[in-house]
């Protein structure tokens, strides 16, 4: 049986494609990956934010806040444990770099 070796697609740090082979786990990342960005699926900050925040008073900070899907979810279990909306705003805060 012959393994069928193809050409892949990797981004440079710049953002161009290039057609050198990828080796290694540095195989077909994009830009964001490249740049060591990554992202929480709503499932796994559901889980966190369950276990995390156990009272109202808990004050949240997301030091890489991305696309928001931690920051949302943590507002949500604020709310559920009876914060109210006017103390849930103060008790997040969120951070994102962009570097351009």
């Amino acid at each position: 049986m012959k393994a069928a070796r193809t050409q892949s697609r990797t981004t440079t740090l710049n953002g161009n494609s290039s057609k050198v082979a990828p080796r290694g786990c540095f195989v077909d990342l994009d830009k964001d990956k490249l740049r060591g960005g990554s992202y929480t699926s709503s499932k796994a900050a559901g889980w966190l934010c369950g276990w995390a925040i156990q009272s109202a008073e808990v004050v949240v900070l997301e030091q890489s806040c991305g696309g928001g899907a931690f920051w949302e979810t943590a507002a949500h279990r604020l709310r559920e444990v009876g914060g109210m909306p006017a103390k849930i705003g103060p008790n997040l805060t969120g951070v994102e770099i962009i570097l351009t």
